[in-house]
């Protein structure tokens, strides 16, 4: 069992250790493993800024278009209703006037 333990913290260090110098040099494995862990790191970054701001935009946005949009759709609908008020207004004042005929108070 103490050989167990031993050889799992030599599997352990090995790992660690595997990246060091050898003749001055890496070797071409460390390199490689070096390599997957930046471009690892750095897609994780990029994966994070994607969904941390640039979704988060991209949703706003699309809310804020909607939102103008519904806006928009309101406004015409008002322009509307005053049009149809005013047009049966100018149609009832039409009818209305007619000949004026003034009357004078008899004593």
């Amino acid at each position: 069992m103490i050989f167990l333990i031993y050889s799992k913290k030599i599997a352990y260090t090995g790992i660690i250790f595997s990246l060091t110098w050898d003749n001055g040099a890496f070797s071409i494995f460390d390199i490689m493993i070096l390599r997957i862990i930046l471009w690892s790191i750095v897609l994780t970054v990029i994966v994070r800024l994607v969904f941390r701001v640039i979704f988060p935009l991209v949703n706003m946005t699309n809310i804020a278009q909607q939102r103008m949009q519904q806006m928009q759709d309101q406004m015409e609908q008002m322009h509307k209703m005053q049009n149809q008020a005013n047009t049966s207004h100018q149609k009832k004042s039409t009818a209305i006037d007619g000949d004026y005929i003034d009357y004078e108070e008899v004593k």
